[in-house]
């Protein structure tokens, strides 16, 4: 195995730096670490991860991601209010300047979209329904005879649940069944 060779990303002066709400940043930090992947990608190894997977560093009782930090000092704005992180490279750990850029919620969801990064279904960890109850719930409410509220019954959902299943509004992306159950 090629051994990983750990390096330090070099902060500039930050006597000029301020943060999002006009505090100037010290360099009186940690110095942060990485190791740079095969795909280019640099990733931390100095900060703590958090739970979403990100490293984090923190000041004034405020905690954030590395990324971020290193985009405001690459990238600085006047205005961070909806700004978010995106990764060029799907990568979590990674910090490299050029794989990090601001974008909106709405961009970051976009990029998740378009890159199947989402979890939907089943995958979801608190999902009650699995696609075929969705499909078989389908099936049930094309030949008429049950309501949302009495299939909602039977899966043990709400029957907001089983409208929007029933529907498309959620579990879209199953489509056996979903033209029939629309039309009725």
């Amino acid at each position: 195995m090629k051994q990983q060779i750990e390096h330090t990303f070099k902060e500039p002066d930050s006597s000029a730096l301020r943060d999002s709400i006009g505090r100037r940043i010290t360099n009186k930090r940690k110095p942060i670490k990485f190791i740079i992947t095969a795909d280019g990608c640099w990733e931390c190894t100095s900060h703590p991860i958090t739970s979403s997977g990100y490293p984090s560093c923190g000041r004034n009782n405020e905690t954030f991601s590395v990324a971020r930090y290193l985009l405001t000092i690459n990238d600085p704005r006047d205005n961070y209010d909806g700004q978010e992180v995106l990764h060029s490279c799907d990568n979590t750990l990674c910090i490299n300047p050029s794989h990090i850029k601001w974008g909106t919620r709405i961009e970051n969801e976009r990029e998740k979209m378009e890159r199947g990064r989402v979890l939907r279904g089943e995958n979801i960890t608190n999902s009650v329904l699995k696609e075929a109850d969705v499909i078989e719930m389908r099936a049930l409410y094309t030949t008429g005879e049950y309501s949302h509220r009495e299939i909602s019954e039977l899966f043990d959902v709400t029957t907001m649940t089983a409208h929007r299943a029933i529907t498309g509004a959620t579990w879209a992306h199953v489509k056996e069944g979903l033209c029939l159950a629309v039309m009725n």
